[in-house]
């Protein structure tokens, strides 16, 4: 598994940056219940998020976008949080994920 953070910095007008690659082990991937709970906690933050997956840049604050990402089991997931506090939001994020078993 790749849960680890793979970068976390602090340059450029927007503040921080952190990134992280997290493979997916829930049998059905990324579906409809745990998307759309994603997406009401990615909603609550203020911070640009990009969700990356098979070659597919998603904004996971977009429901449309969230279940066309079409992310299963063994995919890897890459999470990058721009602006302030991004390893504090990339870490709500990570532990909502895990929490909910996705990875």
């Amino acid at each position: 598994m790749l849960n680890k953070i793979i970068s976390i910095n602090t340059s450029g007008v927007s503040g921080n940056r952190a990134t992280k690659d997290v493979v997916i082990i829930d049998p059905l991937g990324i579906h409809a219940r745990p998307g759309s709970d994603l997406v009401k906690l990615a909603s609550t933050f203020q911070n640009k998020i990009i969700i990356t997956a098979n070659g597919k840049k998603i904004d996971p604050k977009s429901i449309l976008q969230m279940l066309t990402i079409a992310a299963g089991k063994g995919d890897t997931l890459t999470i990058t949080v721009l602006g302030a506090d991004a390893g504090d939001v990339l870490n709500k994020l990570i532990e909502h994920l895990e929490r909910e078993k996705i990875i």
